[in-house]
């Protein structure tokens, strides 16, 4: 609600001071003290503020102590703002010291315009309200003025207040917020005890209303909002603008029975995401750097077709940045997920979980995302699915930092970050896990009891590892595909299996290394390997076009050293390719072992005999297999053993040696 919530209630406190006063048991004195009262009041608003400040008529009801104001308007300087206040009705007021005690406060048609938007309350009551009046005349404002209210909305308490709905339009983004019954159980030096709310809504229009291609705007429902211990003085100081302070409580929890979001795609398209329940818990503010409004020009920036100049990027970078990390929170979730979507093209897709929860947020690092009973389909014939996913201590605040150097003007938009910033400013990721996940497609189905991604990336330390493992790989394939033949070619009716494969880079050396790796398939085989590569550019990932091809052709190729072992796919193999020849597998066997010995030992010469025979031995009793690849010399790259891939054995024997040791 932003800084018009603060002047609605700014002002209307200060109007409650006016209930102040001594209803004498005369009418006629009991009028005269209540105007007088009211326009000193109204004075004081005057010159403390210089805002101009005028009222309608005042009535007094001495048999229910009570005093009323018609058509308060409060116009504060600079003439971009105005409030209006139908009625306010203060009932059995008191006042000690600089404390002021009601039974009962009801303001009507309440009214803020500003240039930022309007916001409209019908009516506001509060029962046993006691609060400070000697600050409740101070100027709604940002800075040190939101400060100062925050200062005041700490000291006000009340057993229960209510609006019916509260409406809030702005005025440049066209974006309504409403909110409809609502209500406040017991409110305590300005922290809401429960605030309840019947339904919300937040409407967007479509952004680029001019443009040629039109979409749906935004739209999002909830009912039922529970909030506890809903802090108002943190939720001022937030708005203060100035940066200052720590992260203060802002609620406790939040619950929404019902959660609907629709919105537009472009072209024409549109999407719709739903739960049953949404939650967040200890959620924290601290003092954006930045006025409020400055998001209100962000996004109206966003809207116009002009061109962004370099001083609107570095300020959408410092919003966004000083936005995450002004909050925290414990965790913020939802469950019963759906999410549908229609393209262009009528396609549709669709998903859901039954739970998804981002928790443990601060300073732009998140302790874990995790989700249950989740599923995608992508068209109608695909479906992917897991049983659980979860992704541990995700973290971004070394390019947090970054950004927030940019939008100080520190580092050059155009400035070109070296390797190592790219390398220790990337965001990190501890592991991601995934349990019970299947998918299937016309091709067939995948499953995979559990798969795991361990990322030992520090922020200050190199070189950065990569291990990723599977466990009880299940593949089969869909009748009438070239993988269901495979499968049949293979003698096997499914792919069973499991595996792992640990990467490292180190930064100071250039060298992308595969640690290990290791894939085992019933019934086919198995494989280990480890090599390196040299010369690797890590902003390779990052780049295009000339610049990738010519950081692709640096990368050395270093000595690579493979494990085969057997487990009845070499004999599969055999008995097609013999089949295919027509002759006996023994007779095949045994030809082909003595031609591969002759034709290796040929192509690697005489250092290569060995080799050769340990080759020959293992295609007539395949069990196990160690294959050493070595470079010709300290200068091949990657890709001039890709090349001679194209010239047959004798292209690639000009790059790299061979040496194979037949285990037994």
């Amino acid at each position: 609600m932003r800084i018009r919530l603060r002047t609605i209630i700014a002002s209307v406190a200060a109007l409650a001071a006016l209930a102040a006063i001594s209803v004498a048991s005369a009418p006629t004195v009991a009028q005269y003290v209540a105007e007088r009262e009211v326009d000193k009041t109204l004075g004081r608003i005057r010159r403390l503020s210089t805002a101009v400040a005028d009222r309608g008529e005042v009535s007094v009801d001495i048999g229910a102590r009570s005093v009323t104001v018609h058509d308060i308007s409060i116009d504060p300087p600079g003439g971009r703002s105005r409030i209006q206040i139908g009625s306010l009705t203060i009932v059995r007021p008191w006042q000690v010291d600089d404390n002021l005690t009601a039974e009962r406060v009801v303001a009507e048609h309440i009214r803020v315009e500003s240039t930022l938007g309007e916001t409209i309350i019908p009516r506001f009551e509060a029962r046993d309200y006691s609060g400070l009046s000697r600050g409740l005349v101070a100027t709604p404002g940002i800075g040190s003025s939101a400060r100062s209210q925050a200062e005041i909305i700490a000291s006000i308490s009340s057993a229960e207040a209510s609006a019916p709905s509260i409406e809030i339009t702005e005025t440049r983004t066209k974006i309504t917020r409403t909110f409809k019954d609502v209500t406040i159980s017991r409110i305590s030096n300005g922290v809401l005890d429960t605030m309840m709310i019947g339904s919300a809504s937040v409407t967007a229009p479509n952004l680029k209303p001019g443009r040629a291609v039109r979409t749906e705007g935004l739209t999002l429902t909830g009912s039922k909002l529970v909030a506890k211990s809903l802090s108002l003085p943190t939720l001022w100081r937030f708005y203060a603008g100035d940066g200052a302070g720590d992260r203060e409580v802002l609620l406790r929890s939040l619950a929404i029975d019902e959660l609907t979001i629709r919105a537009g795609m472009r072209p024409d398209g549109a999407w719709r995401a739903s739960a049953k329940g949404a939650f967040a818990e200890d959620f924290r503010l601290r003092a954006l750097g930045f006025p409020f409004a400055v998001i209100d020009d962000v996004i109206a920036k966003l809207d116009s077709d002009e061109p962004a100049t370099p001083a609107d990027n570095r300020q959408r970078i410092a919003v966004v940045v000083d936005a995450a990390r002004a909050f925290s929170f414990a965790s913020i979730g939802a469950r019963e997920i759906t999410i549908e979507s229609r393209g262009a093209d009528g396609a549709r897709r669709s998903g859901r979980a039954d739970s998804f929860a981002l928790e443990g947020y601060a300073d732009a690092r998140l302790e874990r995302i995790r989700a249950d009973g989740v599923r995608y389909a992508p068209d109608d014939a695909s479906d992917i699915a897991a049983r659980s996913f979860e992704l541990e201590r995700f973290d971004a605040s070394r390019i947090a930092e970054y950004g927030a150097r940019v939008g100080r003007n520190e580092v050059m938009l155009q400035t070109r970050p070296t390797t190592e910033e790219i390398i220790r400013t990337a965001p990190r990721i501890a592991q991601i896990s995934l349990t019970g996940a299947d998918a299937k497609n016309a091709v067939g189905a995948l499953e995979v009891a559990k798969a795991d991604i361990v990322l030992d990336a520090p922020l200050d330390d190199v070189p950065q590892k990569v291990t990723a493992r599977f466990s009880n790989l299940n593949a089969t394939g869909a009748a009438d595909t070239s993988f269901r033949r495979l499968l049949e070619a293979a003698a096997l009716d499914r792919l069973e299996g499991s595996g792992m494969a640990s990467l490292s880079f180190d930064l100071t050396r250039r060298e992308l290394a595969l640690d290990a790796l290791k894939v085992k398939f019933e019934g086919v085989g198995a494989v280990h390997a480890k090599g390196a590569f040299g010369e690797v550019d890590p902003t390779l990932a990052m780049s295009a076009g000339a610049a990738m091809f010519e950081k692709f052709s640096s990368i050395v190729l270093e000595p690579f050293r493979f494990t085969i072992e057997n487990d009845g796919g070499f004999e599969t193999l055999l008995k097609r390719a013999a089949a295919r020849a027509g002759q006996p597998e023994d007779q095949f066997r045994a030809a082909l072992a003595e031609r591969t010995q002759e034709e290796f030992a040929r192509l690697f010469g005489p250092p290569a005999v060995q080799s050769a025979a340990a080759l020959a031995g293992f295609i007539r009793e395949p069990r196990s297999i160690v294959v050493s690849v070595d470079p010709r010399d300290a200068e091949v790259r990657l890709i001039d053993f890709l090349q001679s891939l194209n010239l047959g054995p004798a292209g690639i024997a000009q790059t790299i040696d061979v040496r194979v040791f037949n285990r037994r």
